[in-house]
């Protein structure tokens, strides 16, 4: 930031220069009415210059912003302290770097006249000065006095600098400027749009069968920089497994072919935003056919002396010359009179080395500097080496052979002295007529450069280095206690020497901060101390200022005790109502909140009313500290909002307070009340006379309106109870009639139902005489289940019966299950009179029973059930209903890998078919299908495991579920627990509004009924639930293969203490 400091007064030359100023400076101080323009005199004049002079600092506001370029933005030209108004000012504006930004308009502040104002634009916009008088501004406080318009032009930072020659009050007083600050404007470098990669496959390849094949796409590129992915895919032949198809060389084994076979691979290059892609077709040679080629026609003659070393290539193909630089080095050296200095000649690149040379060295001044020796490199002997110096040393020419020098790199070859003779600069040519190898070889030379030499005539005797300090910014200044400022000082070494010397910030002498600074001779620097704190400093006057060891520049800091700080305004929002509403489009409705200042100050705010983002309706709304007030927007229409949820509410510039404005659709003309009844209960039913029944149905008004009808229980027309029943429309109520009496029914069949005025639902009453005396407890059995069935030795069967006591009178029978004979299992079952149970014996351990048939079957003491149970000796084959495998035997039979060769995603399916050991059915690995592979079956979809939920719809997921868990037994066809309840219990939601991923998650739950004791849906968490607890992460995202196994073992472990 740029600063002017010093006392600026405004003079009276510059009063005279604004034409009218001195007249009403007159008028004024004298209490008179004020003259015209062009007329009228001044009178004592003494009652103006005997008032206190003001003082003010003057600033561009703000001191700093960003934009882009080709934007605008605005600065003030500020009065900070204008008691007395501001009635005439001169200042100039400057744009340090006017490549950067530049000035495009100003507005003048107080409107003074067009004849008493002048405004000078440079015409590249780097800097404006106005002048104006008779301006008329507020009269106490700050006071924009002129508003400056800068554009950006190219990306950079540049000071604005503020410098004021004269300012003025209303009534012809002079301000004393104590500062004028300017500003910093940076425009910034707009960021580039993304531009795509290019993909780069490589080129086409033809390679042997059985061979391992590189798929090569590190040719690709992007044009920003960017990281790029690469995703490789086979497009077209037979199909072979890509290793590393995410990186940017992928390999594969290449087939075994009949015939030479092409095969395509495509390359998606991604820079996360833009992709690319490329194709590479390899061809796979049959090397058996190609290697299968016997000479047709074998030399009957051969010849009996073989030229034991025939040459192949008699007249080879002649090697081209190797191609290098020779230099000068160094390209640049400086000397004084009569001193010397080297020159090495350098072959940059003598692969082969250098064996023999010619060239020439010349001085273009030869007044200037002479070459005065050479020295030869790489040993060349005295016979075949020659060094020529021109007499007068402006030039040298070497010539040298059979030398000996390094084999590779740059070779110097010589090492030229020149000595300066007089001051001045010469350039040093070199011209190389030949250059060889070691070997006998020519490079050719592409390029030849020469040096360049300064001769200085020699130092004077120097000044000593002398840091002078000007400069200073700020001068004298005031700050509160506590305020952090910068500092900053001009500092020259007005000397000849270079030195070192610290410079410091000092404040009575003591130094708060410093820094080490190095300036040559007649350089110069600004010194600036950042973030000095004031917190320290007691109030009062201090001595402030920069100090190095031989000058310093210094200035008053005063520090004023800090204020007592208010609380600022602080408009907060409470008591909004209407909150969550319900409205019908075209609906005016009227929304009020209290608005509270908790803060000290006086603020005026614009309170809003916002539906989503657009404000309605607003109000200005002016709270004094601690002030509150009821602010209300009536009518609001909302005829322009859709049917939807919206977040309605009111804001001010620090709080709001929403809730939810809901618009329905108008409605559409209404059906009449229509209630319809069913799910009478009980339906057919046979009673004792005498016996007191309840009697319910669902009423459904079916209709859009609302309605009030009076709903009957009636039997054979009579109406025994009745009630009172509204409903909305599309409503519906269970109706239930109680405690209803049939003492006063005779024995009979009656109609008896539930009636409205549009519908009814009826059913018979059986009303049955008072029973004669009961008949004992009598168990019958039937229901047999299996009934006659065969098993192998050793299986385990489960038997059920339904016994049923067909007497009058509760009783309690020992209930068995026998085989020949001999009870195998009992249980104790009471039953009441008429009651039924389906009483079950479960795990019946066949290992005892020899091969052969058995009578089996449920006894009581009153009946029995038989079938024949027949019992098979075991036999060994495939797919035994307790055989297990290993995971390695089930990766192995279905993808020919052991476990620890797959994928993660690999081995997480294959853990789960492990964990649903043993199969059902007599099946092996080989036969079960993992998820992905059922979704290919299915809908001809190849995708991975992770994918599917992406690429299936709900109902296409819930079939791959169920397919793949009724390969390890049958789907639960009653379960405990619905998918509805699965769902609302894990999540909350119906599972018609799941996502496909979690209805599948739901589905595999459901599939797995019944849970263990005292489990229910809440308690089973998901694959996905695990992985994010156990690890904090997807389960698909997962890249430790033991990390997926444990995942998959507690996930199966929910439901049974086989996976471990």
């Amino acid at each position: 930031m740029s600063t002017r400091t010093g006392q600026n007064v405004l003079t009276t030359k510059s009063l005279i220069a604004l034409a009218l100023t001195a007249l009403v400076v007159g008028a004024v101080a004298v209490n008179a009415a004020p003259f015209g323009v062009l007329g009228g005199s001044v009178t004592a004049p003494a009652v103006a210059a005997q008032q206190a002079q003001p003082s003010s600092a003057v600033s561009l506001a703000p001191q700093s912003t960003t934009i882009d370029p080709g934007d605008t933005t605005t600065y003030d030209v500020v009065v900070d302290t204008a008691d007395g108004g501001v009635g005439a000012y001169d200042f100039d504006v400057t744009v340090a770097d006017s490549t950067v930004a530049s000035i495009t308009d100003i507005s003048l502040g107080g409107g003074p006249p067009a004849q008493t104002s002048d405004v000078t634009l440079a015409n590249d916009g780097s800097a404006v000065s106005v002048v104006a008088a008779l301006a008329d501004t507020d009269d106490t406080g700050s006071v924009v006095i002129a508003t400056v318009t800068v554009e950006g032009d190219a990306a950079g930072t540049t000071d604005l600098g503020l410098s004021v020659e004269a300012l003025g009050t209303e009534s012809g007083q002079s301000y004393t400027v104590t500062e004028a600050n300017g500003a910093t404007l940076t425009v910034t470098d707009p960021t580039p749009a993304n531009r795509p990669p290019t993909a780069d496959a490589g080129a086409d390849q033809t390679v042997d069968e059985e061979t391992t094949v590189t798929l090569d796409a590190t040719g690709s590129s992007d044009p920003d920089g960017d990281a790029l992915t690469y995703a490789w895919s086979q497009t077209d032949g037979p199909d072979v497994s890509l290793t590393g198809d995410d990186t940017s060389t992928a390999t594969f084994e290449a087939p075994d072919v009949d015939s030479d076979t092409a095969l395509t691979f495509e390359v998606d290059v991604s820079d996360g935003e833009a992709s690319d892609t490329d194709t590479v077709v390899v061809t796979v040679q049959n090397t058996d056919t190609n290697n299968q080629n016997p000479d047709p026609d074998p030399d009957p003659d051969p010849d009996p002396d073989p030229d034991p070393d025939p040459d192949p290539d008699p007249d080879p193909e002649p090697q081209p010359d190797p191609e290098t630089t020779v230099s000068m080095n160094p390209a640049s050296d400086g000397i004084d009179e009569g001193s010397s200095t080297t020159f090495d000649v350098v072959v940059e690149s003598a692969d082969g080395g250098v064996g023999a040379y010619d060239f020439e060295v010349t001085v273009a001044t030869p007044s200037v500097a002479s070459i005065t020796d050479v020295e030869l490199h790489g040993s060349p002997s005295d016979q075949t080496s020659d060094v020529t110096i021109a007499a007068d040393g402006s030039s040298a020419r070497a010539v040298a052979a059979l030398a000996d020098t390094d084999n590779t790199g740059s070779v110097v070859i010589a090492t030229v002295t020149v000595e300066g003779d007089d001051a001045g600069t010469t350039d040093l040519g070199l011209s190389v007529t030949a250059l060889g190898t070691e070997a006998g070889h020519s490079y050719t030379v592409t390029d030849m450069s020469g040096a360049t030499l300064t001769v200085d005539s020699g130092s004077s005797p120097s000044d000593p280095a002398n840091f002078q300090v000007s400069n200073l910014n700020p001068t004298d200044v005031t700050v509160t206690q506590g305020d952090v400022i910068d500092v900053s000082a001009t500092v020259e070494n007005t000397g000849d020497d270079s030195d070192t010397q610290r410079v410091e910030f000092r404040v009575d002498g003591t130094a708060l901060t410093g820094q080490d600074v190095t300036l040559a001779g007649g350089e110069s620097r600004t010194v600036t101390f950042e973030d000095i704190d004031t917190s320290g400093l007691a109030a009062g006057e201090y001595t402030h200022g920069v100090y190095t060891d031989d000058d310093s520049q210094t200035a008053t800091l005063t520090v004023e005790a800090p204020a007592t700080p208010s609380d600022p305004a602080n408009f907060q929002v409470s008591d909004l109502n209407p909150t969550d509403v319900t409205v019908t489009q075209g609906d005016v409705i009227d929304v009020s909140a209290t608005v509270e200042n908790t803060g000290d100050d006086s603020d005026t705010q614009r309170v809003e009313f916002r539906v989503g983002s657009t404000a309605i309706a607003s109000e200005d709304v002016t709270l004094a500290g601690g002030e509150s007030q009821t602010v209300t927007f009536e009518d609001i229409g909302t005829s322009g909002l859709a049917p939807g949820d919206y977040t309605h509410g009111i804001y001010t510039d620090d709080d709001s307070q929403t809730a939810t404005l809901t618009v329905d659709a108008p409605a559409t003309p209404s059906d009449p009340a229509d209630f319809q009844v069913s799910d009478l209960n009980p339906t057919y039913v046979t009673v004792t006379q005498g016996d007191v029944i309840d009697v319910s149905a669902t009423v459904e008004n079916t209709g859009d309106e609302e309605g009030t009808q009076s709903v009957s229980f009636q039997v054979d027309g009579t109406v025994l109870s009745s009630q009172d029943v509204t409903l909305a429309g599309g409503e519906s109520q269970t109706v239930t009639f109680e405690d209803i009496d049939t003492s006063g029914l005779a024995p009979g069949d009656y109609t008896h139902g539930i009636y409205t005025d549009d519908d009814s639902q009826t059913a018979t009453l059986t009303v049955d005489a008072p029973a004669a005396p009961s008949d004992p407890a009598n168990f019958e059995v039937s229901d047999l289940n299996p009934m006659d069935v065969t098993v192998t030795q050793g299986d385990v069967i489960d038997v059920s019966a339904t016994v049923e006591n067909t007497g009058d009178e509760e009783g309690t029978q020992s209930v068995s299950f026998q085989v020949d004979g001999t009870v195998l299992s009992s249980q104790d079952v009471t039953l009441a009179g008429g009651e039924s149970q389906t009483v079950t014996f479960e795990d019946i351990d066949t290992s005892g029973l020899a091969a052969g048939e058995y009578t089996h079957g449920v006894y009581t003491d009153d009946d029995a059930q038989t079938a024949t149970l027949t019992v098979t000796e075991p036999t060994g084959g495939d797919g035994d209903g307790d055989k297990t495998y290993t995971r390695d035997e089930i990766t192995q039979a279905k993808y020919g890998y052991d476990f620890a060769e797959v994928s993660y995603e690999t081995a997480g399916q294959v853990q789960d078919i492990y964990n649903r050991q043993p199969f059902a059915d007599g099946a092996t690995p080989g036969d079960i299908e993992t998820r992905e592979e059922i979704a290919e079956r299915l809908y001809d979809m190849r995708a991975q495991e992770s994918t599917l939920a992406a690429k299936l719809t709900a109902e296409q997921l819930i079939e791959v579920q169920n397919a793949y868990d009724a390969q390890f037994g049958p789907l639960p066809t009653d379960p405990e627990y619905s998918r509805e309840e699965i769902s609302q219990a894990k999540y909350g939601v119906a599972f018609a509004d799941l996502s496909t991923e979690t209805t599948g998650q739901v589905q595999a739950i459901y599939n797995r009924q019944p849970f263990p004791a005292g489990d229910t849906p809440a308690d089973i968490e998901t694959r996905e639930e695990i992985a994010e607890r156990l690890y904090g992460m997807h389960y698909y995202d997962l890249e430790n293969r033991d990390h997926v196994v444990e995942v998959q073992n507690r996930y199966h472990a929910q439901f049974d203490d086989r996976a471990d």
